[in-house]
């Protein structure tokens, strides 16, 4: 993700094959691979609010975080590297 180089993710796309662990039953191999599914990107406003988090560690420092819906796990990610005392994600 450009904006926060502190953290490295795989992204997905069409060619990862993410869409199998979704649709294990979907193996017509003629067919092109579908899009990776829409939660396996870093959304915007997650790649935001980890730069925030990544930018000021004491919003999250000791304390327990949950990531919930924001995009990848990157937020969970970025409050872990920041010093949260434990992440949910």
């Amino acid at each position: 993700v450009a904006a926060l180089p502190e953290i490295q993710i795989f992204s997905a796309h069409p060619g990862s094959g993410l869409r199998r662990l979704v649709d294990p039953d979907d193996e017509d191999a003629a067919a092109p691979e579908p899009q990776p599914p829409y939660w396996a990107y870093a959304w915007a406003g997650g790649t935001v609010l980890a730069r925030y988090i990544l930018d000021r560690p004491q919003t999250v420092a000791g304390r327990r975080v949950l990531d919930l819906g924001a995009g990848s796990g990157l937020v969970g990610i970025a409050a872990a590297k920041a010093g949260a005392r434990a992440v949910i994600a």
